[in-house]
């Protein structure tokens, strides 16, 4: 519902939709975005926006001065002012929580962040494992990295961290 198929092949013509579209990596980035509200509140936003500037584009050229009169005038600019209030009092974009903390119990961290409310099992026992719980962490800046990083030193069996920020 964000982008038509029509803007997919205009942007990449090279590329064969249906080829991408059954590709299981794309398949699994459509299913993240399909888990998230706020992707899907937006695209829901944009296409109530098109559907509202279309149907107010229609009125607009049925207001031909020669054959309109002040009451069909006033009449459709009521109709437009009730569209407009009903998209303005419309659902408002939700942003997601902007924090991540992970609960560290018999060597698996249960990550919750935005990605995954409710919650993603990381089991970590050895390098590889810390990595990946890096990695679901977002640990992008040297102080969140060090963060997780002391709270494994301290132990690789319990331990609990929440970080705040994007």
């Amino acid at each position: 519902g964000i982008a038509p198929l029509s803007s997919f092949v205009s942007r990449w013509p090279d590329w064969d939709a249906s080829k991408v579209l059954s590709d299981p990596e794309v398949t699994a980035l459509i299913e993240e975005i399909g888990e998230r509200p706020d992707l899907q509140l937006l695209a829901q936003q944009r296409l109530a926006a098109k559907i509202l500037d279309a149907a107010l584009g229609v009125i607009a050229a049925r207001l031909d001065p020669s054959d309109c009169g002040i009451h069909h005038a006033r009449d459709v600019a009521e109709l437009a002012l009730k569209i407009g209030g009903a998209f303005a009092k419309g659902p408002k974009a939700v942003a997601p929580p902007r924090r991540r903390s992970f609960c560290l119990l018999g060597g698996v961290a249960t990550v919750v962040s935005p990605e995954h409310p409710e919650g993603a099992g990381v089991l970590v026992q050895n390098a590889e494992g810390a990595r990946m719980l890096f990695r679901a962490m977002r640990c992008v800046e040297m102080d969140e990295f060090h963060a997780v990083w002391e709270c494994l030193k301290e132990s690789l069996f319990v331990g609990s961290l929440t970080l705040e920020g994007w």
